[in-house]
């Protein structure tokens, strides 16, 4: 009888003598883990980003400052980011309480820290912030994902 030995790869056993009928081994059965019998796993599949869906807020936001004794003007053209077309769709109806907030919150900027890329993030992320608030509580969910400044002049 043939002794039988492990290959490399650790899937079959091959006969050590090499004078063997190939229809006919002493090493015929081998079991194959997570083949058919063994049960199976679900994989989870990989979430599928939507497209990102763009609203204008047409026109660009115009807000005046004072900064010692002097008029000062920021003009910025927001745009929001989300990947819901039926949220947007709920969006539309309330953009003019989203426009409000927007002025009121750049309108509470301090000039000076506009001036800076930090001072841009942070509105930015201000911006963000209330509108998810304001559409979580108009329509129960913050649809957007971000607010975008396309465009801004300060002066």
């Amino acid at each position: 009888m043939a002794e039988c030995r492990e290959d490399l790869s650790g899937i079959s056993l091959l006969p050590t003598t090499t004078n063997h009928n190939p229809n006919y081994s002493t090493c015929d059965t081998v079991v194959l883990l997570g083949g058919e019998d063994a049960p199976e796993q679900e994989v989870p599949a990989e979430p599928v980003q939507q497209e990102a869906i763009y609203q204008p807020l047409d026109p660009a936001f115009v807000v005046n400052y004072a900064v010692s004794g002097r008029q000062r003007y920021m003009q910025v053209s927001v745009v929001l980011m989300s990947r819901d077309a039926a949220g947007m769709a709920k969006l539309n109806q309330h953009l003019p309480l989203i426009r409000n907030q927007l002025v009121m919150l750049f309108g509470s900027e301090d000039f000076e820290s506009l001036m800076t890329a930090e001072g841009k993030q942070a509105l930015r992320d201000k911006a963000t912030l209330a509108v998810k608030a304001l559409l979580e509580k108009e329509v129960g969910n913050p649809v957007i994902e971000s607010v975008l400044f396309t465009n801004m002049v300060l002066q």
